[in-house]
């Protein structure tokens, strides 16, 4: 059986046509990765500075910024009891896991990290 020219043309536009879909998606996800590893990156720096920017703020941006890590703090006689939003439950997660914990970097970029370097853990 051979393939007709009419054939041939329609299924070559309908590849086309897949192949011009498929790229749009690459491309959209390629942004999206790049997006996503500046809003890591911003959110580690972050996290590395926030004690000092925590003690140097004043008492309503401490407040937003606990009411924006935590949900449902609870004070039952001296234990605080709370809940972290998902993001920095996540985080906290990753921090369990050796292959996720902060080392100083061998390409250390003083514009855009600290010179020292992050090490979350757990409190036992």
């Amino acid at each position: 059986m051979q393939i007709t020219t009419n054939d041939y043309d329609k299924k070559c536009h309908q590849l086309k046509s897949r192949q011009y879909q498929i790229n749009e998606h690459i491309k959209i996800h390629l942004k999206s990765d790049e997006t996503f590893k500046i809003t890591v990156n911003t959110v580690s720096s972050i996290a590395c500075m926030a004690y000092e920017l925590f003690e140097s703020s004043k008492i309503e941006q401490k407040r937003k910024l606990i009411n924006y890590v935590f949900s449902n703090l609870e004070l039952e006689g001296v234990t605080l009891r709370y809940n972290l939003r998902k993001v920095f439950d996540l985080m906290l997660d990753c921090s369990t896991r050796s292959e996720w914990l902060g080392h100083k970097d061998s390409n250390l970029d003083l514009r855009i990290q600290r010179p020292t370097y992050c090490h979350y853990t757990m409190p036992q």
